[in-house]
């Protein structure tokens, strides 16, 4: 195994291991920025002005259809888990998987955001060795689904 390959692995391990997933509401907050921090160590929007964003006429619909993509599920599926961006109905036998394979698609986003600035080759290594071990590992372990073709990157 390679050392990306490796990375990626202990990656899905610590994320399952934690047994601590990501709200799909916190998973979107933090990939369209509305956690980001700025320079000075503030954060880039108060709570005020993330509830106004996530009120947003087209907020719900971007957010459903990128857990859609990232979940290999139908934006249908994901629009029955209830009004806004709350997602209140994640079914609960489905709850533990999809929202700890949202937490590590998080970890890959921000590890790779980190890795970009430094050398951009080493994103792209990581990303296709993480996605070669979820698939090693998927079908014995978490039951979760990945493409032959990587769409985390939206």
């Amino acid at each position: 195994m390679t050392f990306f390959a490796n990375a990626g692995y202990k990656i899905l391990k610590a994320c399952v291991n934690q047994s601590e997933g990501m709200h799909p509401r916190i998973f979107c907050r933090r990939w369209f920025g509305l956690e980001d921090v700025q320079e000075d160590g503030r954060l880039r929007f108060t709570e005020t002005q993330v509830l106004a964003i996530e009120s947003e006429h087209g907020y719900r619909e971007k957010c459903v259809n990128l857990i859609a993509k990232i979940l290999k599920i139908k934006p249908n599926t994901v629009q029955r888990w209830g009004k806004g961006v709350e997602f209140n109905n994640l079914p609960s036998d489905k709850r533990h998987q999809y929202e700890t394979y949202l937490r590590y698609v998080d970890m890959l986003r921000v590890l790779s955001a980190n890795l970009a600035k430094h050398d951009e080759s080493l994103v792209i290594k990581l990303l296709n060795s993480s996605t070669k071990s979820v698939k090693e590992i998927n079908s014995e372990s978490f039951n979760f689904q990945v493409s032959d073709k990587s769409e985390i990157l939206v």
